[in-house]
């Protein structure tokens, strides 16, 4: 039997192939009709990991990790339904933490502060700072 999910292909990043795996599922009907549908699914998701790392003491057991999988894909279909790519969308963030974090890095060097060192409330105040240049 042929799946109307077809051949997509393993190589593919993950992102990537889980859209098109939703997309093939959405083309016979298999799809959310709205997006606050997804948004309530993207927090039953969240709920259920949040369960599962309860119930494993917050480490990466094998339901915790599926439950992670699944709020992955829930939120693939939201960014399929806002015609996001999601690959591009994390590709951007990635870069935005990145320069984020080096200005932070470089600021933490000005005040001539270890990064071992710094506190979360520390941390925090950095990346805010960084916000704010515009970073």
């Amino acid at each position: 039997m042929t799946s109307v999910l077809g051949e997509v292909p393993q190589e593919l990043p993950a992102l990537s192939r889980a859209t098109r795996i939703s997309e093939n599922a959405a083309a016979v009907g298999f799809d959310w009709t709205s997006i606050a549908d997804i948004r309530a699914k993207i927090a039953e998701e969240l709920a259920e990991l949040d369960a599962a790392l309860a119930d494993s003491g917050h480490t990466a057991s094998a339901h915790v990790v599926e439950e992670f999988g699944d709020l992955l894909v829930a939120l693939v279909n939201l960014s399929r339904h806002l015609k996001i790519d999601a690959e591009g969308a994390l590709k951007a963030a990635s870069t935005k933490f990145e320069r984020r974090f080096r200005h932070m890095e470089a600021l933490a060097a000005a005040q001539g502060k270890a990064l071992e060192s710094l506190s979360a409330a520390q941390w925090d105040a950095l990346w805010r700072e960084a916000k704010r240049a515009g970073v």
